[in-house]
């Protein structure tokens, strides 16, 4: 009876220093997440004290918090916390590069962009970096101080318009560069969409419809959508066709000036747009919702009408029934591969252009 009292005992004490252990190391582990623990941690006595706790168990959670990669022990020096990477996604803007049909620079960023913050969050995730998001105006120096921190990694998604001119700002901290059009000179990584891929597959996805004449909309002054727009022209020549052009830009139009450029030149050709000879390519789906509008009212309606759009960007597309071909710009596998990259703690520079998927929506 007695040894099989003791055995209990001591099954039990076994049970409950585990759970002490593993107590303390969560209490350790949240003060220095938090910041309440930084640099080198006091020593066992302290923080025995600190934690109300025995000195076994600080040693036995100051182990596991080694493991866990939380600290770093130092023979004959002591234990410190380790900088713990997070990385931050910044929307950069300037407020003369915002676009007038969108309400904030936050709506522009996420309806550009979130295919590729979901999945750099999820592949930082699974290694437990936390991911978050900020919005930050580029004429606002403190803003752009406080986002550049030595434990951060940055994600920049510039202004459309000569990027290369904020570069310098960011001079000294981690930086990727994600979208725009390809700058083989960026002195960090640049992971963005192959846009001549786009503007060739969009020709050839309209010539595969049977379409004769063809028009694209957007505008040349905007890097990427001249490169693809350049492209498309460049795959139609090659196949014996010309392509027209609707020259949009956002950024300097409003709603009402975008309306009647687009009912100005496509009114006149309503019967090739509705009989599906004349077909269109939008840079962007930033352009679906206008072009419904003035379809919609064109003699004979919409129906009939040849589309082919990209981005796969849902805030343009609320509402929009217009049955367009969608080019998926790869948003999601640079998303992914920028993580990866990240957690590779590579030092030099990656740049990359993403072709579109293939496969048609």
């Amino acid at each position: 009876m007695t040894n099989r009292f003791q055995s209990g005992k001591k099954s039990e004490r076994r049970g409950r220093k585990p759970d002490r252990r593993q107590e303390l190391f969560l209490r350790i582990a949240a003060d220095i997440e938090s910041g309440k623990l930084t640099g080198k941690l006091p020593g066992v006595l302290k923080l025995a004290d600190r934690y109300d706790s025995c000195h076994g168990t600080v040693q036995n959670a100051i182990r596991m918090l080694s493991d866990a990669g939380y600290i770093e022990i130092r023979p004959r020096s002591g234990c410190y916390v380790r900088r713990r990477l997070e990385v931050v996604v910044a929307g950069l803007y300037l407020e003369d590069q915002t676009p007038l049909n969108l309400p904030d620079a936050y709506t522009n960023f996420m309806a550009n962009l979130a295919p590729l913050y979901q999945s750099l969050h999820d592949t930082l995730g699974k290694a437990g970096i936390p991911l978050s998001f900020e919005v930050v105006n580029l004429e606002d120096a403190d803003a752009i101080r406080r986002l550049k921190r030595p434990d951060r990694h940055l994600v920049l998604n510039f202004p459309i318009r000569e990027p290369e001119r904020f570069y310098p700002l960011f001079d000294g901290c981690s930086w990727t560069r994600v979208s725009g059009t390809f700058d083989p000179d960026c002195p960090s990584s640049h992971f963005t969409c192959d846009n001549p891929a786009i503007g060739r597959l969009a020709a050839q996805r309209l010539m595969e419809k049977r379409c004769r004449s063809f028009t694209g909309i957007g505008s040349h002054a905007i890097g990427l959508f001249r490169q693809r727009f350049d492209a498309f022209a460049g795959e139609l020549e090659a196949g014996g066709f010309r392509a027209d052009h609707i020259e949009i830009d956002s950024f300097r139009m409003n709603l009402p000036e975008i309306l009647t450029a687009l009912k100005t030149r496509l009114t006149p050709c309503a019967e090739a747009l509705r009989s599906g000879e004349r077909g269109i390519f939008c840079a962007a789906d930033a352009f679906m919702q206008p072009l419904q509008q003035v379809l919609d009212h064109l003699p004979g309606g919409a129906d009939g009408c040849v589309i082919v759009s990209c981005d796969n960007n849902p805030y343009f597309l609320q509402n929009v029934t217009l049955k367009a071909d969608e080019i998926d710009i790869g948003l999601r596998g640079i998303g992914t591969e920028v993580g990866m990259h990240i957690l590779s703690g590579a030092e030099n520079p990656v740049r990359r252009v993403y072709p579109p998927e293939l496969r048609k929506s």
